[in-house]
């Protein structure tokens, strides 16, 4: 009996020895809610989730095709490019391309021409006003041209290419923006081009969309020779 009694005064002590957690009284208050600081904070995050248009950091894949007025007729031919942007004004580059040309008449003979081709090298960025790069480039070459019937175009070759252009984000907007770019390039390798050493001017243009995705579209002028292309890129 003594230890039922004892039992029960303990169990009716606990909520005086054990003080009851105090509720939360944590609302949403109307009155102190500040619209410029809110937007503020959703900008500031809305930048740190989108890619900048104007990364060098990206993988890229499309088609082109080249207008060889030394032949008279057009090629066909798909590339795949990678770079890595480094110290925020340096980046590496590697391209890969696989081209054909068919139906080609050289002389007396007529026969399909293929040419993989391989490009590594590097650049630099400067920023001379906000979204407006100035961009230069350079980058060792290789290509492996191959035809069956045609025994003047089946070799290998190196040579070299510079480039120096600019980059502008024209028109901006959230996760994205249109960008207009283009330049000069100075190339030095035999390939399927009329002449070996070509001066070569670059326009093109690119939709930025859903803050990584972008698809670009370019025309080459290389002399005797033009080339139009489109491609898509994955920003990082």
């Amino acid at each position: 009996m003594l230890i039922s009694t004892a039992l029960v005064a303990t169990a009716l002590s606990l909520p005086h020895v054990l003080p009851a957690t105090a509720p939360s009284t944590a609302r949403f208050d109307p009155a102190r809610f500040d619209p410029a600081r809110f937007v503020a904070a959703q900008t500031t995050l809305d930048t740190h989730r989108n890619v900048d248009p104007l990364s060098y950091t990206y993988i890229e894949a499309g088609y082109f095709s080249t207008n060889l007025d030394r032949f008279d007729d057009d090629t066909d031919a798909v590339q795949a490019r990678v770079s890595i942007g480094l110290l925020d004004f340096l980046y590496v580059f590697g391209e890969y391309t696989a081209e054909s040309l068919d139906a080609v008449q050289n002389a007396s003979s007529l026969g399909d021409v293929d040419n993989d081709a391989v490009a590594v090298g590097a650049g630099a960025h400067l920023e001379l006003a906000p979204a407006f790069d100035l961009v230069g480039e350079a980058a060792w070459l290789y290509n492996d041209l191959q035809s069956d019937q045609l025994s003047n175009l089946d070799d290998t070759h190196n040579g070299w290419t510079a480039f120096a252009g600019a980059r502008w984000l024209a028109v901006p907007w959230s996760g994205g923006g249109l960008e207009l770019n283009g330049g000069a390039r100075w190339t030095d390798q035999v390939t399927l081009l009329t002449d070996d050493e070509v001066n070569a001017w670059e326009a093109g243009a690119r939709v930025h969309f859903l803050s990584a995705l972008s698809l670009g579209a370019r025309y080459i002028m290389q002399e005797d020779d033009s080339t139009w292309g489109v491609n898509l890129r994955l920003s990082f």
